[in-house]
């Protein structure tokens, strides 16, 4: 079970109600903070690193591009942790190994 936050809703629940923005977290949808923000790297930075994206840019359906090492979106730390940490740790454990574990 989630541990909640003041203000946080359930996981996923920011995505279905539509509550998108810089001072929001993505996953849960509570209200960010400087002491409970984080901001979460799409592509993480050792994958950047790994596959030489750091100084790329990633070009948009509309055309427009970023950088990969600016592509972040807003994440409280308690979600980081405890949700996206694991997968990202279970990503970079399949990659060093070879394309079937992926």
């Amino acid at each position: 079970m989630v541990s909640k936050q003041k203000d946080a809703l359930p996981l996923f629940d920011a995505v279905e109600k539509r509550r998108f923005g810089p001072r929001i977290c993505f996953l849960c949808g509570c209200s960010l903070g400087v002491e409970n923000r984080s901001e979460e790297h799409v592509i993480p930075k050792w994958l950047q690193k790994r596959f030489k994206l750091l100084d790329q840019r990633l070009v948009l359906l509309n055309g427009t591009s970023i950088p990969y090492k600016q592509l972040t979106i807003p994440c409280c730390k308690p979600c980081n942790n405890k949700h996206l940490a694991p997968i990202e740790n279970k990503v970079k454990l399949a990659t060093s190994r070879n394309a079937s574990a992926v």
